[in-house]
């Protein structure tokens, strides 16, 4: 953090800290980002005029808002030396996992090796109970939408392109399954269209 008046010899210290809330549409498609956020903190060590600067994505904006907010710093002494306050930039940074470069590797590898036979009894599986089921959160629609998806503009993932790959993967889902009736013996990317296959091959 860096405060805003040069001259102040306070040195910020936390006495409460609200680690932002992942939103979970963001954890859900594995999108990461950051957010800076300004803010003031005055002398009693209570935080105002919270505002964004710049976000990657508005739901982590939100996130960013909500937890500080709720900041508490320890309390100064203001004097000729220490403000009454201090204007305070701040970034905060959204990531998952580490272990997820290494579960994406499995999962790349489970999607590019899964047969249309498989999928199709996946699907049957899914649908057991209900014959309408959407397919959207089935694991093999997850997995294709987030793999085709992953991959980083200006350091984030994008919010906005994964969901345009998920609409454009649900859209070609029932030509997927009635290929894979049809052809179960074939492993199912080869059943994708011609445009979403190349944007897997790209993202592998």
């Amino acid at each position: 953090m860096a405060a805003g008046i040069a001259q102040a010899d306070v040195g910020l210290e936390f006495e409460k800290k609200v680690v932002p809330v992942y939103p979970a549409e963001m954890r859900k498609a594995t999108i990461t980002g950051s957010v800076k956020v300004g803010f003031r903190v005055m002398a009693d060590g209570t935080v105002t005029d919270v505002k964004v600067i710049r976000s990657s994505e508005p739901a982590f904006a939100n996130a960013a808002l909500e937890a500080v907010r709720q900041w508490r710093f320890k309390p100064w002494t203001v004097s000729k030396e220490n403000p009454a306050f201090l204007d305070v930039r701040n970034d905060l940074h959204f990531r998952l996992n580490d272990k997820k470069e290494w579960w994406d590797i499995y999962e790349r590898a489970g999607l590019v090796l899964k047969t249309c036979k498989q999928f199709n009894e996946e699907v049957a599986l899914y649908r057991k109970d209900d014959p309408t089921r959407s397919l959207d959160d089935m694991e093999t629609t997850l997995v294709s939408v987030r793999m085709m998806s992953s991959f980083n503009v200006d350091g984030v993932t994008s919010y906005k392109e994964s969901r345009a790959t998920a609409e454009s993967f649900q859209k070609a889902l029932p030509g997927i399954m009635k290929k894979c009736e049809t052809y179960p013996g074939v492993d199912l990317v080869d059943v994708w269209p011609a445009a979403l296959r190349e944007r897997l091959i790209q993202r592998l």
